[in-house]
């Protein structure tokens, strides 16, 4: 039955419109006992139910959206809403002033994902958490560095394309702690070696290796990933593959661990003399 709501009087006589400003359905949502609480429910026996929000005439948006507040003003809220034609949206938004909040995922009783205000999707165990960084072109400089890495990272990939330098230093990966942050510059166990040649590994103790060695023509791509091993100690492992595709031939293998002071906030892709420019290429992570 429809109802006429005048001002802020709440449920006064049988009608069909709702007038007055401000104006509210009250009735008991919020009882103990479920079955009690009053509900919306279709006239027709055996029927589904479905509760919807129309735009008026030539209008092409509707929503339906819940507070943080009983004055929403000024509040948080969430918004299932149309977009006209372009799209359908779940949306966590705010009224005046209020605070935009992040939006969680529940099933379960658990949570079990959240989209955060930076749009970064976190997870419980085994629950995918893909963040992309932002690709570096590397025609300048002695290091390319990504930091404010997350906490709850527990596994990053290293892309490098056609990559070339100033001079013979090998590219390592280095990897940083604290807010400034830190990069830790020994205590490498890691080697690299060519698949192509029957010739010894060389060891690396300043950094993750990108490739065994190097001169200013070569050429080089790949990928390598950091797994987190043991968050106790903060130890990681490095793993990657790696190729020469001009000034030389050949596909190199690397690998190796470290166990750092902290939590990792940070890598660079550097050289191991830190001095040996950026000529060109570019580098870019995925953390997970």
């Amino acid at each position: 039955m429809a109802v006429t709501i005048d001002g802020s009087a709440g449920i006064t006589t049988p009608g069909e419109t709702i007038t007055g400003t401000g104006s509210k359905v009250l009735g008991d949502f919020s009882n103990a006992t479920v079955a009690s609480r009053n509900s919306f429910q279709t006239s027709t026996t055996n029927g589904s139910t479905g509760i919807y929000a129309l735009p008026n005439g030539t209008s092409t948006a509707a929503s339906w959206q819940a507070t943080n507040a009983a004055d929403p003003t000024n509040a948080s809220k969430i918004l299932i809403a149309t977009n006209g034609s372009t799209d359908v949206q779940l949306v966590s938004g705010i009224n005046g002033t209020g605070t935009y909040l992040p939006m969680s995922f529940y099933t379960n009783g658990t949570q079990q994902m959240q989209l955060s205000t930076a749009g970064i999707l976190t997870g419980t165990a085994g629950n995918l958490m893909l963040v992309q960084g932002t690709a570096q072109n590397l025609t300048s400089g002695t290091a390319a560095a990504f930091t404010s890495i997350p906490s709850w990272v527990k596994r990053i990939t290293v892309s490098v394309s056609n990559l070339t330098g100033s001079g013979s230093s090998p590219n390592i990966i280095q990897l940083g702690t604290g807010a400034g942050p830190t990069y830790t510059t020994t205590g490498y166990l890691a080697s690299a070696t060519a698949l192509t040649t029957t010739g010894a590994p060389t060891a690396f103790t300043a950094g993750f290796p990108v490739v065994q060695s190097q001169t200013s023509s070569y050429v080089k791509s790949g990928v390598g990933v950091l797994t987190l091993v043991d968050s106790a100690t903060n130890t990681w492992a490095w793993s990657g593959t790696f190729a020469f595709s001009t000034g030389s031939t050949g596909t190199y293998q690397a690998g190796g661990y470290v166990a750092l002071s902290g939590v990792l906030t940070a890598l660079q892709l550097t050289t191991v003399n830190g001095t040996d420019t950026f000529v060109s290429g570019k580098v870019n992570i995925q953390y997970e």
